[in-house]
């Protein structure tokens, strides 16, 4: 028979009268053969894949239409790209088969094929298929979309921020802020440029903040690749370190109160380990400061020495806290201050009055010490007296003016005359004691009384006779009249 060819009702048909048989007699009509079939076509077949874009989940049906019916047919006769058949069935007698194609597992296949060896099927004629049937192409993308995190600056100061970078093994959207948790700052500004594979965001730690141990985690299942599948589980940026705790100090002075020859260890504490710290950085009142030092750069100490004839009782050490910078480079900020401390470096000083400047026989004066603050251990031990007596000092007023009554020797004549007082007897109430001598005014004492003698020049009278009478006194005296003489 003729190749492709196919037909139900064949005869061979002879025409008698081109024969003559051996008298030369010709035959007559035709004569016809038996009928025959002939079927040389070859089955073909045509492929479908219903669901040419196959993601995570999903299968499709896949039609083979032959050309007409086959037998043989199974799935040993079908190769399938990256997934595989199950299901083979004809409801029509074998011309249309239908089964389910199910993708292999994490794969991305653009490119896709079922492959009929037609070989290997059989029409009902037992012709076999000749040519390779292909289906339509179809894709495959059944990955779930993987991210890596990445923090550009791992470790963040005060006023710092980081890009970070989440680059996702393919193209994805419906990624938002919501997608990710933070610890310990904000993100801002999230955009991708190149359609959704590699996303970027600005990342903002929280302030006043120390933190060592930090990621960004991103819940995967918020995302979806261009086929629709989501992520699963989390991803996890690198690790990264938070320092926006500015450096803060506390200034203690051990003694707060300093007296003459009296230092104080001034004891500077950070609240972390600082550098740049020197001396320039403190306002120290009232007094000078030894040059700071430490072991740990924690803690650092130095010696403060009061200055001197200095009485203030509001006195504060005073440090500027943008000199001093933390490990992550934070500068401190605003002033902190010292516990107050209180100076009293003078010396008590006095004053001596004596009321009365000129004292006579059974005369007394007042005489008033007036100190310069108040003061304790005063005594008449420490008060020089001349030519007289002191009554016991007394004070009214808490230690400040003290009084006593001075009392001149009988029978004395001195023109000069001090009060001394031996100041380091005293002592004011922050223990300072005086120095040296504090002297009263210049006083006179004359408690001698005058006397006379009395000499008649002629101690033998007669009449009409007269004597000189000479008077003469120790010292000069006023108020000398007749009246004070008695003649006999």
């Amino acid at each position: 028979p003729n190749a492709n060819v196919t037909d139900a009702s064949n005869l061979i048909t002879l025409n008698n009268t081109g024969v003559a048989d051996a008298s030369g007699n010709t035959g007559s009509g035709i004569t016809s053969s038996n009928n025959y079939a002939i079927d040389t076509v070859r089955p073909t077949a045509t492929i479908t894949v219903a669901n040419p874009n196959l993601a995570i989940g999903q299968t499709s049906l896949v039609t083979f239409a032959f050309s007409e019916r086959v037998t043989n047919f199974d799935l040993s006769d079908i190769s399938v790209g990256n997934g595989g058949l199950s299901g083979l069935s004809s409801s029509d007698s074998g011309l249309t088969w239908t089964a389910t194609l199910t993708p292999d597992a994490n794969i991305t296949a653009a490119n896709n094929f079922i492959v009929l060896d037609s070989g290997r099927v059989n029409d009902l004629a037992g012709n076999a298929g000749t040519t390779v049937a292909l289906s339509s192409n179809y894709s495959i993308d059944n990955q779930r979309p993987t991210a890596n995190i990445s923090i550009a600056n791992p470790n963040l100061a005060t006023g710092q921020t980081s890009l970070v970078t989440f680059a996702f093994s393919e193209p994805v959207n419906n990624f938002t802020l919501a997608d990710v948790s933070v610890a310990n700052g904000t993100l801002s500004n999230l955009a991708s440029s190149d359609g959704g594979a590699t996303w970027t965001a600005t990342l903002t730690p929280t302030a006043n903040l120390t933190s060592t141990t930090n990621q960004i985690s991103l819940n995967r299942a918020g995302v979806q690749d261009l086929s629709g599948n989501a992520g699963s589980g989390t991803a996890t940026s690198n690790n990264y370190a938070i320092d926006t705790s500015r450096p803060t100090a506390t200034i203690v002075l051990a003694d707060n109160s300093l007296s003459i020859g009296e230092t104080s260890q001034v004891t500077i504490t950070f609240s972390e380990a600082v550098s740049g710290f020197t001396n320039a950085d403190l306002t120290v009142v009232n007094g000078t400061l030894s040059t700071v030092t430490t072991s740990n750069n924690i803690v650092w100490t130095a010696t403060f020495t009061p200055t001197n004839n200095i009485t203030d009782s509001t006195n504060v050490i005073t440090l500027d806290n943008t000199g001093v910078t933390d490990a992550a480079g934070n500068t401190g900020s605003g002033t902190t201050t010292s516990n107050n401390y209180a100076i009293d470096t003078q010396r008590p000083t006095a004053n001596i009055l004596v009321a009365d400047a000129s004292l006579t026989a059974g005369e007394t004066s007042l005489v008033t010490i007036t100190f310069s603050e108040a003061v304790s251990g005063f005594t008449n031990a420490d008060l020089t007296v001349p030519n007289g007596t002191l009554s016991t000092v007394t004070s009214s007023d808490g230690g400040i003016t003290w009084t006593a009554t001075y009392t001149p020797n009988n029978n004395v004549n001195d023109t000069t005359n001090l009060i001394s007082l031996n100041n380091a007897g005293v002592t004011d109430l922050a223990g300072n004691a005086g120095s040296g001598t504090s002297n009263s005014g210049n006083f006179t004492i004359d408690t001698v009384r005058p006397s006379a003698t009395v000499v008649v020049a002629d101690s033998t009278l007669s009449a009409g006779e007269t004597s000189l009478v000479t008077i003469t006194f120790s010292e000069a005296v006023t108020g000398f009249t007749n009246a004070d003489l008695t003649v006999a």
